[in-house]
């Protein structure tokens, strides 16, 4: 299954020459259909909920394969959203955590990709096996040095916890301390980055956690 295609919002999704590409619809004077209160609705509620997440999508969606290199990793971000992770129902579309992707990439994620939360500390840790195993797909890219990209989002507060470039591969481990008084539902996902920026794993989706 490609990326999307139509329109969405005030963007147009094609294909040009085998590749995606992204237009703006031309501006119209005719008063617009319920239909299309619907779709700009919709758009609108997506850009909400990625809004606060921008620096991790420039990070894990910049130069993704079978996207067009002009695309922007907002432009990607909204494609992978509406064709994976959008329940539509119409003025009451929401969208799916757990299918969403913040990261696109050759890059191997680690083995043993676990989430811990003390709600008493109100603090997460991710673990991992920092060995990539020899037969891993995308192997000859990875380095100890690549950077864990940890994303912690409550998106109903739109409050936005983790660290872009964080723990190195090697160290197994990333923790970050959330704010007590913050209380809500966090959804957490993961990926990693190259040390040298140049490629980046698919994103997993680890669950979410409840503070307070």
């Amino acid at each position: 299954m490609g990326p999307v295609k139509g329109r969405v919002g005030n963007l147009v999704f094609t294909t040009w020459k085998g590749k995606n590409v992204v237009k703006s619809r031309p501006e119209r004077k005719a008063e617009i259909t319920e239909n299309e209160k619907i779709t700009n609705s919709t758009f609108g509620y997506t850009q909400k909920w990625l809004t606060p997440i921008a620096p991790f999508l420039k990070a894990g969606l910049s130069n993704v394969e079978g996207f067009e290199s002009t695309l922007t990793a907002r432009n990607i971000a909204t494609s992978l959203l509406y064709r994976d992770a959008l329940i539509e129902d119409g003025f009451n579309s929401r969208i799916d955590p757990s299918r969403i992707t913040i990261s696109a990439g050759r890059l191997p994620l680690s083995e043993d990709l676990e989430l811990h939360f003390d709600a008493e500390k109100a603090e997460v840790k991710v673990t991992w096996d920092p060995k990539v195993p020899a037969n891993a797909p995308g192997r000859e890219l990875s380095s100890g040095d690549d950077q864990l990209m940890l994303l912690i989002y409550n998106p109903e507060e739109r409050l936005v916890f983790g660290k872009v470039h964080g723990a190195l591969r090697e160290t197994g481990e990333q923790t970050c301390a959330l704010e007590p008084e913050d209380k809500g539902e966090y959804h957490v996902w993961v990926a990693f980055i190259a040390e040298n920026r140049n490629s980046q794993s698919d994103s997993r989706y680890l669950g979410s956690i409840t503070l307070g």
